[in-house]
């Protein structure tokens, strides 16, 4: 896995990174990535990390489009907000499970608690 970070590919070879992005064209020779200040990166491969706010907007070109399939989801999943909160208590009063969970019938309503217990030994 070594050989795919950052440390071990000379800089004139991985461009700019965490930089946006703004176009990126899959084709049979590999891939052309655009940046949002207009350098073009080519590479054999390429990972990209977007939010998925990102990927409902169209601020990101993609060269053949996304399929159809991935679209669609991406158009139908739905996001918010999360909040979490890392409570540590003098002693376990919970049960033995890994997640203790409980869900609402009001959409959105989820709890879920982490048992960190094991963690903390």
């Amino acid at each position: 896995r070594d050989k795919f970070t950052k440390k071990h590919i000379p800089e004139s070879e991985y461009g700019s990174l965490n930089t946006s992005l703004k176009h990126m064209k899959d084709g049979r020779g590999g891939v052309t990535v655009t940046t949002t200040s207009g350098e073009e990166i080519d590479a054999d491969c390429v990972v990209v990390t977007l939010p998925l706010g990102v990927l409902k907007t169209d601020m990101v070109e993609f060269s053949p489009p996304l399929p159809a399939r991935k679209a669609e989801a991406i158009e139908k999943v739905g996001f918010g907000v999360l909040n979490k909160c890392a409570i540590s208590f003098p002693h376990k009063f919970w049960p033995d499970e890994d997640f203790i969970g409980v869900a609402s019938e009001n959409k959105g309503e989820v709890f879920l608690f982490t048992n960190m217990a094991v963690a903390e030994g």
